[in-house]
């Protein structure tokens, strides 16, 4: 791992890798009005409604909240909606700690199947920890 102004970086792996497994790991495996809901007012009150989404996507997501129906059949639909709220979670806590537990795991295995990372998205979390409090860059009142 080195230390750039951005933040933690990964020396064998892009930062692109890193992120498109987070968003992998973070789509909900069900899609429905209410889980579109929650995600709706998750963004609205972290803000990641306005930073991350584009205009198209808000849309789709405030459609696909107000909309009654048990659940939404066209995969297109469902797939990018799960992206959407994919993108929403990445900008939360747990997605922080996902991505920096990531980039530690991957800097330890250089190869490693989603769905290995898939069964083991607590121990993502927990090296996200770790990192989280051992790194002086994410702690400026240390330094």
């Amino acid at each position: 791992m080195e230390r750039s102004p951005e933040g933690a970086t990964s020396t064998k792996f892009s930062n692109n890798l890193i992120e498109s497994l987070a968003l992998q790991l973070l789509k909900p495996n069900r899609i429905s009005p209410e889980t579109a809901l929650r995600a709706l007012k998750k963004a609205r009150r972290t803000g990641a409604l306005w930073r991350v989404l584009s205009p198209l996507e808000r849309g789709l997501l405030e459609a696909a909240a107000r909309v009654r129906l048990n659940e939404f059949r066209a995969e297109k639909l469902r797939s990018t909606l799960a992206l959407i709220i994919a993108k929403i979670e990445l900008h939360t806590f747990k997605g922080t700690l996902i991505i920096l537990g990531l980039s530690r795991l991957l800097t330890l295995k250089s190869t490693t199947p989603l769905e290995f990372l898939r069964g083991r998205l607590s121990y993502i979390i927990y090296l996200g920890r770790i990192m989280l409090e051992t790194i002086n860059y994410f702690k400026p009142w240390t330094t």
